[in-house]
């Protein structure tokens, strides 16, 4: 769960580990929980995940979600490409090139880690 308070939020959401994570096999990663209300739809990115294209661009997409809804009940999974990591960071836009951060509450997103 990586979560950051209003006053905080800078457009990423960052947890830091005291020890790196080391994942062995294929794995995939999915948003199942999101607090967000600056806006109704949002893309999520993170810096762990497969490119995939969105629009004419290759990014880290990770889910598109309607954030009035706190549970994600249809959760997409993604291929995890960093087997080995010590931090995640989660960028959440309301337009796929818009860089504007400000929300209006405390902001949570809640990831679930599966194997493939």
């Amino acid at each position: 769960m990586l979560t950051e308070d209003q006053k905080a939020y800078k457009g990423t959401l960052h947890q830091t580990f005291d020890r790196p994570y080391r994942l062995s096999g294929e794995w995939e990663m999915a948003l199942t929980s999101i607090k967000y209300q600056k806006s109704e739809q949002c893309f999520v990115f993170c810096d762990l995940v497969d490119y995939s294209n969105v629009g004419n661009e290759k990014m880290q997409f990770l889910d598109f979600v309607d954030s009035r809804m706190t549970r994600n009940n249809y959760p997409r999974y993604v291929k995890v490409i960093r087997k080995r990591f010590n931090c995640i960071n989660i960028t959440i836009r309301e337009k796929l090139l818009d860089v504007s951060h400000l929300s209006d509450s405390d902001v949570t997103c809640v990831l679930h880690f599966r194997k493939a």
